[in-house]
């Protein structure tokens, strides 16, 4: 038997229709996985960047309690993993305070290994930009206190010398003392 033009209309309207039941369903599904790829990838993240921070701040420990040769060995390690995760950082403000943080690496570094009690400050100050850049309540009107710079040496004018003729000002007067009040002091709290 020989199939007929009809068989094959009928023939290629079921398959049509299969094809557009399985897109309907297979669309949506596919979708949604995309969807959940990228949420997982963002979480992903967000783990690897609160685990830096986690180990940055055991660092900051380490150091406050003088154990410097741990607090380095820990710096070292976060270094190189935050080096591996900025790649990975979509946020180009978050990008921009990690690699910030980043840039600092050999200083830590050789200030951890000499013993430098300034170190843990400085660890202080890469903690709290690693929170604003990481935590979003680390965004919200905090502003990083920058590395305090070394005082300006003392400079005092030379004293004029006083001139032939001339006295030196007088110094000024002192205030005015008040006169204690009269009478005997009663203890706080005792009755008449």
């Amino acid at each position: 038997m020989k199939p007929t033009a009809m068989d094959r209309r009928t023939l290629a309207l079921v398959v049509a229709g299969l094809v557009i039941a399985f897109l309907l369903g297979f669309v949506p599904e596919w979708m949604a996985k995309r969807n959940a790829d990228r949420e997982l990838a963002a979480a992903r993240q967000e783990l690897r960047l609160s685990r830096l921070q986690g180990r940055l701040g055991a660092a900051m420990a380490e150091s406050l309690r003088s154990n410097y040769e741990r607090s380095r060995q820990l710096m070292a390690g976060y270094f190189s993993d935050l080096q591996d995760a900025l790649p990975g950082v979509a946020d180009p403000r978050r990008r921009q305070a990690l690699s910030g943080i980043l840039a600092q690496r050999d200083e830590m570094i050789t200030l951890l290994s000499r013993a430098q009690p300034e170190s843990s400050q400085r660890l202080m100050l890469l903690y709290t930009s690693m929170f604003t850049a990481v935590d979003p309540q680390g965004a919200v009107g905090t502003v990083v206190t920058p590395s305090p710079l070394p005082p300006p040496a003392p400079v005092t004018p030379p004293e004029p010398a006083p001139r032939a003729g001339r006295t030196a000002p007088a110094p000024p007067p002192a205030a005015p003392r008040t006169a204690a009040p009269a009478g005997p002091v009663k203890p706080a709290g005792a009755r008449p």
